[in-house]
């Protein structure tokens, strides 16, 4: 779901990132979320989002995933 913003993000951090997610009876449901560095943190707290839903038993989509504030990351590499 993430791979393309991963590259992007590469060698950045962000101060904070949105998700929001539609249904098919025009409700949807988003979300905000603090400083992060990869799109792992982005993927695991959109999960976290939709298991607050009724996804898998009613379809859901992906309106926008977008990230703010971008800084060079100058931190070392945890690994």
């Amino acid at each position: 779901m993430f791979s393309g913003l991963l590259q992007v993000l590469t060698g950045y951090l962000f101060q904070s990132h949105v998700s929001k997610f539609g249904f098919e009876d025009g409700s949807d449901i988003g979300t905000s979320a603090m400083p992060g560095r990869d799109a792992d943190d982005i993927a695991s707290r959109a999960v976290a989002l939709l298991e607050l839903t009724d996804a898998g038993k009613k379809p859901v989509r992906l309106l926008g995933a977008g990230v703010h504030g971008l800084l060079p990351d100058r931190r070392p590499d945890p690994s």
